[in-house]
C-alpha cells in the first residue's frame, strides 16, 4: 500500500528571507510554495498503518529535518518506524534526507536498513535488472 499525505505544512520564502508557513491540503500548495512537513491529518493517517505493518519501505522525507520547526511530523514518523523495527518489523529508509534525519535523531541503529539516495534502490524494488 502506498501512503501519501493528505495535508502538509507548506511555505514560501518572503522578500525579507523569512519563511511564511501554513497548513495546506497536500494537493493545494499555493503558487511559489513548497511542502515543508506532513500535517496532523497525515500523521493520524500514517501512524496506524505503520504500526499495523510487517514491512515499511519509506522513501523521501516529508519534512525539512534540518529545520527543527519543520521536522516534527517527519520525526514522529521516524520514531514510529523505529518502534516497528524494535517490535520485529522490517523497516527500510531510503534517501539522503531520511538517512541524515535518522542519524541526527539517533535512530540510524533503530531501523532495519538505510539506503542512501539514488535510483538504484527504487529500480531494484521495481524489479529492474541492475548492473
Amino acid at each position: 500500500e502506498v501512503l501519501l499525505p493528505v495535508d502538509v505544512f507548506c511555505g514560501r520564502q518572503m522578500p525579507d528571507n523569512q519563511l511564511e508557513t501554513q497548513l495546506c491540503a497536500a494537493y493545494s500548495i499555493p503558487d511559489g510554495g513548497a511542502s515543508l512537513d506532513c500535517g496532523p491529518d497525515s500523521i493520524e493517517k500514517f501512524l496506524p498503518k505503520i504500526f499495523g505493518a510487517k514491512v515499511v519501505f519509506w522513501t523521501g522525507a516529508p519534512g525539512k529535518s534540518e529545520i527543527e520547526e519543520l521536522s516534527k511530523g517527519t520525526k514522529m514518523l521516524m520514531d514510529a518506524v523505529a518502534t516497528l523495527h524494535e517490535r520485529g518489523g522490517y523497516t527500510l529508509v531510503h534517501g539522503d534526507d531520511l538517512a541524515a534525519a535518522a542519524a541526527k535523531w539517533g535512530m540510524a541503529e533503530r531501523v532495519s536498513f538505510i539506503s542512501g539516495g539514488g535510483e538504484a534502490c527504487l529500480e531494484y524494488v521495481e524489479g529492474k535488472n541492475l548492473p
